[in-house]
């Protein structure tokens, strides 16, 4: 039986209640059948999201901020998905999760016995959140409550500490507006709208997770650019035809900059950023790794050319 026209949704007004842009609802309904519907005896009229496909919706973007595949969770019921989104993600944690909660309303659902998420400690609003550098440094996650989105203030607070770490931030708006929802999908913030916490804690964890993951792959690569590393290319005057070591150095400073920026400024779950963020991660690693070789090739130059004269 279809429902009543207050229940039905156009695309543009399902994708503002779920938090979830327009054009990937139309590329989840090219790419999995996730289709809206038309009213009954309209076979050319206005096609219309039902009330339980925008909560379904809303569920699969929750699993998505949680690291989740469209492709595994896009044919779930609702009922399927409430429960994914309940399931623990603890075997998936290397380790503790440093935490501070902004909002009363936060401190009040907070598990104490959360051995996982832990609070190092909470603040009524924003404007009372006070940490020391070596605070800063310890933080895997700043929570915020807001009951509706105040995106200039999130963004203008995240800022002021986006140089001192990578912690992720996590905004819990229930009552955002459309229009806050959009804006917030274009900053490094993630919104959930659920005053839940097993949702926060999922969400959490996926997005602390999600960075871990890319620090341990830079942090794993095989060539690494140490900082004395660098000062001995700035200290050579190699040059041939093609290049100078003076041409070459501004270039990786650049990419690092870069790099640095994107990791702290991309949002975790929007496939542009991450794209662009992981591409310039590898083009910094590719050219890092020439550096590196480079390094070397000089190495056994020098160390040729002094045998040879010791002959």
């Amino acid at each position: 039986m279809m429902e009543t026209n207050e229940n039905l949704y156009k695309i543009g007004a399902a994708a503002s209640a779920a938090g979830i842009k327009v054009e990937r609802l139309r590329q989840w309904e090219r790419r999995h059948d996730f289709k809206p519907v038309r009213l009954p005896g309209s076979h050319r009229g206005p096609r219309y999201y039902t009330a339980a496909q925008v909560e379904q919706l809303k569920l699969i973007s929750a699993l998505l901020q949680r690291g989740e595949r469209i492709r595994d969770v896009i044919h779930l019921s609702t009922t399927e998905l409430r429960k994914a989104l309940q399931d623990p993600l603890d075997g998936a944690v290397e380790d503790n999760i440093q935490s501070v909660l902004i909002g009363n309303e936060l401190t009040n659902i907070y598990d104490p016995d959360d051995t996982i998420v832990q609070m190092l400690e909470s603040f009524s609003n924003v404007g009372t959140f006070e940490a020391t550098t070596e605070q800063l440094e310890e933080l895997d996650a700043i929570v915020i409550f807001q009951p509706t989105l105040n995106v200039e203030e999130l963004v203008s607070f995240t800022e002021q500490f986006s140089a001192s770490l990578l912690a992720s931030f996590v905004a819990v708006a229930p009552f955002a507006t459309t229009s806050d929802l959009a804006e917030i999908q274009r900053t490094s913030i993630v919104h959930i709208d659920k005053l839940e916490w097993s949702v926060i804690r999922g969400t959490i964890i996926s997005a602390v997770e999600t960075k871990r993951r890319l620090r341990r792959t830079r942090q794993d690569a095989r060539y690494e650019l140490t900082e004395s590393m660098l000062e001995e290319l700035k200290s050579t005057s190699y040059h041939d035809d093609v290049f100078s070591i003076n041409q070459i150095l501004p270039i990786q400073a650049m990419l690092r900059s870069l790099d640095i920026h994107l990791q702290q400024k991309a949002h975790d779950h929007d496939p542009i950023h991450q794209s662009l963020a992981n591409a310039t991660g590898s083009a910094r690693e590719c050219f890092e790794r020439g550096l590196v070789e480079m390094l070397s090739q000089l190495h056994s130059a020098s160390a040729a050319k002094d045998k040879q004269e010791l002959v």
